[in-house]
């Protein structure tokens, strides 16, 4: 997941219902989410966090195999 705001949270709580680790990927070192969702967020086992981190390319066409980022 890219992003640090509600919607970005929201979807990666989501996605932890179906898959074993979730990677959210954000451009600070600081969420911008409410405050209740950051809590839900980093109290999460599956969720991980990249921070400092920003996207540049993504993989593939039809289907996104990776993505390509770098840390700043």
């Amino acid at each position: 997941m890219v992003g640090g705001g509600d919607s970005a949270l929201e979807e990666a709580l989501f996605l932890t219902r179906f898959a074993s680790s979730v990677t959210v990927i954000h451009r600070r070192d600081t969420l911008r989410a409410s405050k209740i969702m950051q809590e839900r967020a980093l109290s999460n086992e599956k969720i991980r966090f990249e921070w400092n981190t920003q996207v540049i390319e993504v993989l593939g066409e039809d289907k996104s195999p990776g993505l390509r980022s770098v840390t700043r």
